[in-house]
């Protein structure tokens, strides 16, 4: 490795560490797993009373957990990886559910180590991965040391990567900017070793554990790839030749890849996800076009200057004043004022430079189809994207601004080295730090005329009074973190100017200042746990397990024990949340008329399923056990425990899991097989239903001494 490369890969590594080690210290010196294992507390059937979580976005952080604990248990009892997930709904693929992740590379240490130690080994691993590409990509495109450095630590404690860290989103995105340098080195020189590099990144977005994302991130990538070959035409080989080497890296993707996308693809045909279109975001009155939410959506762009303009979850003052279905994880798009502004000059000075200019097409592309833009609206009614959750493109949209923002640096250095203080470029950095104070001066004013009596809002739960009493009060003392890192480079810059000293005071100011400021706003967002206390031994699950010596499904309301808690304790349940959805269980699950489908309608196919007691399928399914906070008519169900929050009521007439029938029914119509199913007319004790048509097998007889059946 020479030194262009030397110095900054390891500036990188020792830069990601560092931060990665003052955010999640307790996971290194006291034993503490990266998981929210404060979950379980903010459930009854967990603690009496209640207690708040640290941050209640991270609730589905615990399924892949759960998976991922089962997948442990299985390796370290077995030394296998279990295919099938037995405690949800009637079963579902393990493998075949991409979120398990089971064959990304931290995660193959299942097993040896507990799911919370590979957890918290996984954050630290997708760190430095993001850290050390971002700025090895930035090297190869020409950006300086201070430059790459401020790419990296930009993009790796951004918001997006900090507020996703735990999911299985995090685990494909860090992989892009290992594609985007392996795909740079394959153009600039193409050999078979740098096919097998890319290949391999590929795989590991694969790998990841979140199909869409991995969607987007190759999208995203392709689309950086051909750009470049047509528009930049510095090739050493013919077209056709470095297309087929990029179609080489992909298959070596897809192969490394296959042990968990084959079983994944085949799953998602058969589940309800793909019958009903995906997780499709297209609203009532959207046109190819047009959507009629994107100003809702637009609006979130405020949180590029102010990250907790809405609030925050840390702080429990999270406000939206939108009916569009939105969160603080969904909305994040922060990577710091001074790169933004940087990135923002970037993008208007790089016309000359083709590739930062396709960087910036690419980065502006994202960010319109993620908000619903007029006319980029017609990319979400695209195949495959149509079934994507595509404002999801803000993560790679902040990949991408955060190598403008290194390039940035650069050319401001360049700017203050001849002490050029006029162009674009330096309007357009000047113009986003002024919006910026401008933003802070308009809610300081509205603060202070409100004291004064001379503002107010409409009522005391406004959406302007929730604003400056919560979001901006004295408390919020994040909030002004952008404020104060404007103001300390203005500050810095100002005198280095006057002075006449070194311009790389400014430049390092920079970099110290916007990785402080991520590390602040990040710090606490992602909670670390006593893996021992996260769920705990309780009462109820030993006393259900000692009642039963044959296998049972519990139903649970309310939220209590819900979603996926009953994996951590082996038992099994109706309920839960996966993704996919096997189509022949939504069909039940809608023939049931849960509490879901009830809510979102016929036809939804949702990840969460929330049965209520009573139903027609309830027995057929081997629901021996209520856990409700509700009371059951005693005739059909027997109390065996009371809390003070909950109880939990045996079934009497829950039918085993295995049972004998001796008489049967065909049919060919599956809805009218569902309808016979849910009337309330059949009686599963005595009968089945067999889809298709009757078959009979030839008795063909024994003992004939020919040996060719009876007449």
């Amino acid at each position: 490795m020479n030194c262009k490369w030397f110095i900054p890969f390891i500036m990188s590594a020792l830069v990601t560490a560092l931060l990665a080690g003052i955010l999640y210290w307790p996971a290194l010196f006291q034993g503490k797993v990266i998981v929210p294992g404060d979950m379980p507390t903010t459930n009854q059937f967990f603690s009496d009373p209640p207690r708040p979580a640290q941050n209640d976005l991270l609730f589905d952080q615990l399924s892949t957990y759960m998976w991922q604990s089962m997948a442990a248990s299985v390796r370290k009892s077995e030394g296998r990886t279990p295919l099938w997930n037995p405690h949800i709904y009637t079963g579902q693929p393990l493998v075949a559910n991409a979120q398990s992740g089971l064959f990304y590379p931290p995660n193959l240490l299942l097993g040896p180590l507990s799911a919370g130690k590979v957890a918290t080994i996984r954050v630290f691993f997708n760190l430095i991965v993001a850290g050390i590409f971002t700025c090895l990509f930035c090297i190869e495109l020409g950006i300086s040391a201070a430059g790459a450095t401020l790419a990296a630590i930009t993009f790796t404690y951004s918001g997006p990567l900090t507020v996703w860290l735990g999911h299985p989103h995090a685990n494909v995105l860090v992989w892009l900017p290992f594609m985007m340098w392996a795909g740079e080195r394959l153009l600039r020189r193409p050999t078979f070793s740098r096919v097998a590099i890319l290949g391999a990144g590929m795989g590991a977005a694969i790998l990841g554990g979140h199909p869409e994302t991995t969607f987007h991130v190759w999208l995203i990538f392709l689309l950086y790839i051909v750009a470049r070959v047509f528009l930049c035409k510095e090739l050493s080989v013919p077209v056709l030749k470095m297309a087929g080497l990029f179609v080489l890296a992909g298959s070596l993707g897809v192969a490394l890849g296959a042990i968990q996308l084959f079983p994944f693809v085949d799953f998602m045909l058969q589940s309800a996800t793909f019958a009903q279109g995906g997780r499709s975001l297209v609203v009532a009155g959207s046109n190819l076009l047009y959507s009629p939410d994107w100003l809702a959506h637009l609006s979130t762009v405020i949180t590029a200057i102010c990250p907790n303009f809405f609030g925050n979850p840390l702080d429990m003052n999270y406000i939206w004043p939108f009916s569009l279905t939105q969160n603080y994880s969904e909305q994040a798009i922060y990577f710091g004022t001074i790169p933004f502004a940087l990135a923002f000059g970037s993008l208007l000075g790089c016309s000359r430079e083709r590739t930062f200019f396709i960087i910036g097409f690419l980065a502006i592309f994202c960010l319109a189809v993620a908000l619903r833009t007029p006319v980029f609206e017609a990319v979400n009614h695209l195949p495959i994207l149509s079934m994507a959750n595509n404002s999801r493109l803000k993560l790679p949209c902040v990949f991408l601004a955060a190598i403008l923002a290194g390039k940035g640096l650069d050319t401001l250095g360049e700017l203050l080295a001849v002490r050029r203080f006029r162009g674009k470029f330096i309007y357009a950095i000047l113009g986003i730090l002024l919006m910026t104070l401008v933003l802070y001066f308009v809610i300081m004013m509205m603060m202070f005329l409100g004291d004064q009596g001379i503002l107010s809002s409409s009522s005391a739960d406004g959406f302007l009074n929730l604003l400056l009493n919560n979001v901006f009060s004295g408390r919020a003392i994040k909030s002004y973190i952008p404020l104060a890192s404007v103001i300390t480079v203005a500050v810095v810059s100002l005198s280095v100017i006057r002075s006449k000293r070194h311009h790389g005071i400014v430049l390092w100011t920079m970099i110290i200042i916007s990785g402080g400021e991520l590390s602040v706003l990040g710090r606490g967002y992602n909670y670390l746990a006593d893996e021992r206390k996260i769920f705990p031994e309780l009462e109820a699950v030993r006393l259900m397990k000692g009642r039963e010596k044959q296998p049972f499904r519990i139903l649970a309301t309310d939220w209590l024990f819900e979603p996926n808690y009953n994996v951590a304790y082996g038992i099994d349940s109706v309920g839960g949340y996966d993704q996919p959805v096997d189509q022949h269980y939504e069909e039940l699950y809608q023939g049931q008329q849960g509490e879901m489908a009830a809510k979102h309608g016929p036809g939804w196919p949702w990840d969460v399923k929330r049965w209520e007691p009573g139903g027609p399928l309830e027995d057929f399914l081997n629901v021996r056990y209520i856990i409700t906070a509700s009371e059951l008519k005693p005739e059909r169900y027997v109390p065996i425990m009371r809390t003070s929050g909950y109880s939990i009521y045996e079934n009497k007439d829950a039918l085993p899991r295995a049972y004998i029938v001796h008489n049967a029914e065909f049919s060919l119509d599956r809805q009218a097989t569902l309808k016979r199913m849910t009337g309330g007319n059949l009686d599963f004790r005595k009968s089945v239903i067999l889809e298709g048509e009757p078959y009979v097998v030839p008795f063909t007889g024994h003992g004939t001494e020919n040996g060719d059946g009876a007449e």
